[in-house]
């Protein structure tokens, strides 16, 4: 009797680790709902949508809207949807501690109108230009002083 049903059993586990996992996604996914009602991160991150933030990219730990979602993963960045994606511990973490304002603290430290424009909403060309210059080329990071 000590193998009276192993599939059942293995059902049974698998059952329970589902039910944690969607109990884990549906918290993550307060929290991230949470840090969007922030003020900081209503609006996106590359662009002057006025729409709220459907993705994240978790290259960066920002919000962003759709069409710049497309734009950073023509980069390479990772994006993920807040209403579809299943998020990692980390990621949210992430998110908890970066977020728009501490992006923007970090990547655009050094950032001024005159350089480039935040480009409009759905211009895709002018979004390129300006990821590419806020994250590929790093333009508007602090430099730190040099010591002599």
């Amino acid at each position: 009797r000590a193998h009276r049903h192993p599939a059942r059993q293995r059902a049974k586990t698998r059952a329970t680790m589902n039910s944690r996992a969607k109990k884990l996604e549906a918290q993550h996914e307060k929290i991230i709902r949470g840090l969007l009602r922030l003020p900081e991160n209503r609006s996106c991150f590359s662009c002057t949508t006025k729409t709220t933030p459907q993705y994240v990219c978790t290259t960066f730990a920002t919000f962003i809207c759709t069409t710049c979602s497309g734009v950073h993963r023509g980069f390479g960045y990772r994006v993920k949807s807040i209403s579809y994606a299943s998020f990692t511990p980390e990621e949210v973490e992430a998110l908890k501690l970066w977020g728009n304002e501490k992006g923007r603290q970090k990547w655009l430290a050094e950032w001024t109108k005159e350089q480039i424009q935040v480009p409009e909403e759905g211009n895709e060309k002018a979004i390129s230009r300006f990821i590419d210059s806020v994250f590929e080329r790093k333009r508007f990071v602090k430099r730190e002083s040099v010591q002599p």
